[in-house]
This record gives structure tokens, sequence and C-alpha cells, in this order.
């Protein structure tokens, strides 16, 4: 999937920029596989404190916990390089929200890397999943085009 920069961005709207570390790199000599789990943890963060759900995790100790991820690898990414790492919300539910992922090579100047992540939402005082609360909801339709 061949996308522009601006394509990138109008895709995803929750985008922060890496850059790729040296001890990122494999005796491959590219960015090691689990590279790109943190770096969609790392999105993953951002859109959550976009959507204010952070502060619901220390306020009401309810969160998303992740129930499954993916990643397809495209394209190998090499130090030096800067990345955008894209999330997005691409479905949600009463429990669930699923985000999808994006990462775009400044130096290659392309789509390297999409993922997903499947999470769901948990009372880490009662123990149990529970629903997304409404005002969260109301934040990811806000937050997405």
């Amino acid at each position: 999937m061949a996308l522009t920069m601006e394509e990138f961005r109008a895709q995803y709207p929750v985008i922060i920029e890496l850059p790729v570390q040296w001890g990122d790199m494999d005796a491959l000599q590219h960015v090691n596989n689990v590279i790109y789990l943190k770096w969609f943890e790392s999105a993953r963060i951002e859109y959550m404190n976009r959507i204010e759900f952070m502060s619901r995790l220390v306020s009401d100790n309810v969160g998303p916990i992740l129930a499954s991820q993916s990643v397809r690898y495209r394209l190998p990414v090499e130090y030096p390089d800067q990345v955008l790492v894209g999330a997005s919300a691409s479905s949600y539910e009463a429990r669930q929200l699923v985000h999808s992922y994006g990462v775009f090579s400044q130096q290659k100047q392309a789509l390297v890397t999409t993922g997903e992540a499947r999470m769901v939402m948990y009372d880490f005082n009662q123990a149990k999943k529970v629903d997304i609360p409404e005002d969260i909801l109301d934040n990811i339709r806000a937050l997405e085009p």
C-alpha cells in the first residue's frame, strides 16, 4: 500500500514522531521486530491521553488491557531514520476498542509497517471487564474523522 506522508497523516488522528535508535537494530542490521510493538504502545498511550482515558485510569482504576495484537512488516527500517507512528480506532463497541497502527519511514517515504491491537475495558477494583464509559466513547467519536 503506497501512501504519501500527507495521506498517512490524514489516515491517523494521532501521530507521534520517533527517532530510530542505533540500539533498535538487531544483528541483521534492521529494526528488531519487538521495537515496533513498543512504537505502537507509545502511539496507543498518546491516543489514550487525547481521549482522556489515562486520567480515568488514575481516578477510577478502569482502563484498557491488551487482548491481542498483530504486526505486518512491509519494509525494513534502518538507523538513521525518523518514523511517524499513527494510531486510529478502527472499531469500538461496548467493551472493546480496536486500534490500527501504521509506521511511516521518513527516510524511505513509505508505509513500512502496519498493525492492530484489540483492547478490552477492565475494572481493576472489581477484577472484571466493563463497558467503555460514555464520555470516553464521545471523545473517541470527536477525535476520529
